[in-house]
Parts: C-alpha cells; sequence; structure tokens
C-alpha cells in the first residue's frame, strides 16, 4: 500500500471543500438530495471511530498544528440525558459563542459531544454524520434505518425559508464550518510563490 503525500492529501481536500460548498448552495434552496453529499464529505473530513475512518481535514489540521477551533452546546450528561424527553441547546456549531452557554471545543472534541436529546436518545456529531451517511446513501445504502435517525426528523422548523428539520439544520450548520476550516487549512499548506 502506498500512502499518498501531503499534496495529494490537499488536492483531495480541495475537491471534498469543493463538493461540500456545491452541496451546501443546493442545500439552501430545500434541495434534500445534496444532504446526502454533505453528510458524505462531512464523514471523509471530521468522523472517526473505526479503522476505515481517518478525518482527513483533522488529521491534516494536527499535521499543521492548526488547532480547528469551535463553539457549541454543552454536553448533555449521560445521566441527564437518561430521564430526559427533549433537550436542544441553541446553535449547533459556530466559529463564534452565540450565547454564554456555548462551550469551546477543539472539532474532534466536539464531533464526541452528546448535544441533543431525543426520547432519551443521545445524539453527538459523530454518530449523526455517519449514520446518514452510512445508512441514506452518503458513502453507502442500507435497508434499514435507524430508529434515532427517524426520530430526529420529527423536529421541524419553519420559518422565512423552506422547511427544515434537525438533522438537515445540523448537517448546514456543521458543513458550513467544515468549508472554513477547510479553506484554512489549504491556504495553511499552500506554498508562497518563489520570489526573484
Amino acid at each position: 500500500m502506498v500512502k499518498k503525500n501531503l499534496e495529494q492529501q490537499i488536492d483531495d481536500l480541495r475537491d471534498s471543500i469543493k463538493l461540500l460548498e456545491e452541496a451546501l448552495k443546493k442545500g439552501y434552496t430545500g434541495d434534500k438530495k445534496y444532504l446526502k453529499i454533505i453528510s458524505a464529505q462531512l464523514r471523509a473530513l471530521v468522523c472517526s471511530g473505526s479503522r476505515s475512518l481517518n478525518p482527513l481535514l483533522i488529521e491534516l489540521a494536527e499535521k499543521k498544528g492548526m488547532p480547528l477551533v469551535c463553539y457549541g452546546p454543552p454536553d448533555i450528561d449521560k445521566n441527564e440525558a437518561k430521564h430526559t424527553l427533549f433537550k436542544l441547546s441553541g446553535r449547533v456549531i459556530g466559529l463564534e459563542p452565540f450565547s454564554p452557554a456555548q462551550c469551546r471545543y477543539e472539532l474532534k472534541d466536539w464531533m464526541n459531544i452528546c448535544f441533543f436529546v431525543l426520547e432519551n436518545e443521545r445524539y453527538t456529531p459523530n454518530d449523526i454524520i455517519r449514520t446518514v451517511a452510512e445508512k441514506e446513501g452518503g458513502a453507502h445504502y442500507d435497508k434499514e434505518l435507524s430508529e434515532k435517525l427517524i426520530k430526529l426528523r420529527t423536529v421541524i422548523y419553519s420559518g422565512w425559508g423552506p422547511e427544515i428539520n434537525e438533522l438537515e439544520r445540523f448537517l448546514i450548520q456543521t458543513a458550513e464550518i467544515v468549508i472554513h476550516f477547510g479553506k484554512s487549512v489549504i491556504s495553511s499548506c499552500e506554498m508562497p510563490p518563489y520570489i526573484w
């Protein structure tokens, strides 16, 4: 097996960020089929949990010594989640705190916090992204849908734009931050032009 060099990894990251940007534009219009592309790219860039998952963005940022700092809701304690019907704390992820309750995280740590509880089920960013990508066709298709995923789709927001559920809101907000971080990592890896 031949390992990719840094330049090849940066090219992969650049391609993934471009795909993510294009899918996100479609996602903003309410075209839900692009959520599959978003979930697949997020899975490749930031998810961990098995030997086959090597989060490209997080690994490149670590190689460059770049902290990927984000803000999100506090981690919901496992004991608290056991007795909770519904709990969600504001914006899921941002580059700045949106309220005093928001906590500072490294992106790789944020991926494993419980930010949402619905009917005693805990949801982490890593679990949600992987479930969508692995069950709904982002990475492959599965014959069954997870109960957690079905429940998450029941939380609906309506407002000025098209109706959106919690799953879509989460994927869109996460994609926005990952695009920002991806561009920062790409910029840090590009060589300055040679000056004669």
